[in-house]
């Protein structure tokens, strides 16, 4: 952590200048006594003296990569105070910018729980917060658990997320996301250089009017061959959308897998056709319905070869609801 408070209450900035050892400093959060460290070699920095101390204003013992990335945002974001730690919800923000925006950097694992309950509390506190991903978090073949809980949603840029690069001094938007059948990702990728532009400009591009955003469908030649060997090995998961299936007497197999079936995260399809529940997502507040029932119809109706955001996909039904009436 780079901030502390003195005896005084006083908060204390280790990033303005070299401080003096013998004084005493003290968690904004906690008020336990932190250790200064500032060498040569590695960026100076407070801590806790030990991991096992209790400090309900810290989520996460601060790698490199971690205070290397709240630096570099520091630097790059106009009118923003680094570590604020905000008593009426017990959480410190790694950054928070102008009319109270919290700027939270992820760069370790945690529980889907603590994630949830550490939204929420900037939610009640109506502080929009806006999570970074770290490297361990990044977006690679397929979502897990904890990566969806990450996401966003734009009816300009559907399913986005930020990635934070120390090593490419870059923030990465990927966007536009949809995966298949096996969870396979596919999304548009951008970056943008550590204060290359105005920070919350850059945030807002998933919301601004833009040009049409699309992304190639790709032919997908194993979709059937997958589901074989899922019903084969009786994969819970696909056994019990089989038994869905059965019940309105067809069979998983008598699809057509002549295309490819991509959906945006937590819409299978093939689930959808059987009636099955979606996830959810902490980050998101609005309803998807209006949307995933938007991008079923175009899939049923429609022989595509990019994928589109939410909005075109609304403005496309409109338009055939128009021609049916």
């Amino acid at each position: 952590m780079f901030i502390a408070i003195d005896k005084n209450g006083r908060r204390i900035n280790i990033l303005e200048g070299l401080l003096d050892g013998r004084t005493s400093f003290f968690c904004p959060a906690c008020k336990q006594e932190l250790i200064l460290k500032q060498g040569l070699i590695k960026q100076a920095h407070f801590a806790h003296r030990s991991l096992t101390e209790h400090c309900e204003g810290t989520a996460e013992a601060e790698g490199p990569e971690h205070l290397g990335l709240k630096l570099a945002l520091y630097d790059w974001v106009a009118d923003s105070e680094l570590e604020v730690y905000l008593p009426e919800i017990q959480q410190t923000a790694d950054l928070l910018i102008g009319e109270r925006i919290a700027i939270e950097i992820q760069c370790s694992s945690l529980s889907i729980s603590r994630l949830r309950e550490r939204t929420l509390h900037y939610r009640e506190a109506e502080i929009p917060v806006v999570w970074l991903l770290g490297e361990r978090l990044w977006l690679k073949d397929r979502l897990s658990r904890l990566q969806e809980q990450f996401l966003y949603f734009s009816e300009q840029r559907g399913f986005y997320c930020w990635e934070l690069d120390l090593a490419r001094a870059c923030l990465r938007l990927k966007s536009l996301i949809y995966q298949d059948l096996q969870g396979r990702l596919y999304h548009l990728t951008e970056e943008f250089s550590f204060g290359s532009r105005d920070f919350l400009e850059v945030l807002r591009i998933p919301y601004i009017r833009q040009k049409l955003q699309k992304l190639p469908i790709p032919e997908i030649s194993d979709q059937k061959a997958y589901l074989e060997r899922a019903l084969y090995y009786r994969s819970k998961a696909w056994m019990e959308l089989q038994e869905a299936y059965y019940l309105q007497g067809k069979h998983l197999l008598e699809q057509d897998f002549s295309r490819a079936y991509l959906a945006p995260p937590g819409l299978n399809l093939l689930a959808l056709d059987a009636g099955a529940e979606r996830r959810e997502f902490i980050q998101l507040e609005q309803d998807l319905t209006a949307y995933y029932e938007n991008f079923s119809q175009f899939f049923h109706q429609e022989k595509a070869d990019f994928l589109y955001p939410p909005a075109y996909y609304a403005i496309i039904n409109r338009k055939l609801k128009r021609e049916e009436d």
